[in-house]
């Protein structure tokens, strides 16, 4: 078996979630440290609670599809949870 058939059949992809608790660091360092030494790629899953909306006026977007929000949410996530 050829060095690319053993990378081939290795773990690829590690999904860790993230949540900013210390246990949820240790597991994206160990997720990290597990990468390396396979060469996978490590994917950070952050998961938020949709806004409850109540529309107040006709045609006004709820908050999780207004750009700015998301823009908002996207860059807490990479700033603070990803760094």
């Amino acid at each position: 078996m050829n060095t690319t058939t053993r990378k081939a059949a290795g773990i690829q992809r590690i999904v860790v979630g993230v949540d900013g608790s210390h246990q949820a660091d240790a597991a994206l360092g160990w997720a990290v440290r597990m990468a390396r030494g396979m060469g996978s790629e490590v994917i950070a899953v952050y998961g938020i609670e949709t806004p409850v909306w109540f529309a107040s006026a006709a045609g006004v977007l709820p908050p999780q599809f207004d750009p700015q929000w998301r823009a908002e949410i996207q860059a807490e996530f990479e700033n603070e949870w990803c760094k």
